[in-house]
């Protein structure tokens, strides 16, 4: 491609992020040269690849710097440094909590007082 060709194509993504971004609020959120497909007419690109946004909520963000966090202490170079199973799950859960989902401590807890109230005993206090 020569260079006024690239600014072309250039141009033409950059006309089709600004409409994803503007128009219908939406992050490409993939964007690469293999991600813009050209066109047999030389002032237009389409760009592929911009679906990964309904997949992740906007605020989301934090979650999943944090899971990528806990995969890095996963692949820890020393061994030793790297979590046990068990604990990778409860950070796992702890970073899903937050989106209404339950630890394994807590569903063992609904579990057992949902037990306890069929057999007609009182739940036991939390504790603390």
């Amino acid at each position: 491609m020569d260079w006024d060709a690239r600014m072309r194509s250039a141009l033409s993504a950059s006309r089709g992020l600004a409409h994803l971004h503007s128009e219908h609020r939406l992050a490409h959120g993939n964007v690469k040269s293999s991600n813009v497909l050209l066109r047999p007419d030389l002032d237009a690109a389409a760009l592929s690849d911009f679906s990964l946004h309904p997949i992740y909520a906007p605020t989301a963000e934090e979650e999943m710097v944090a899971l990528l966090q806990v995969a890095m202490a996963c692949v820890a170079t020393v061994p030793d440094a790297r979590p046990d199973a068990r604990d990778v799950v409860r950070m796992i859960e702890e970073i899903g909590a937050g989106h209404g989902q339950t630890t394994t401590e807590e569903s063992a807890r609904a579990t057992t007082s949902e037990e306890e109230r069929s057999r007609g005993t009182p739940p036991a206090d939390p504790t603390p």
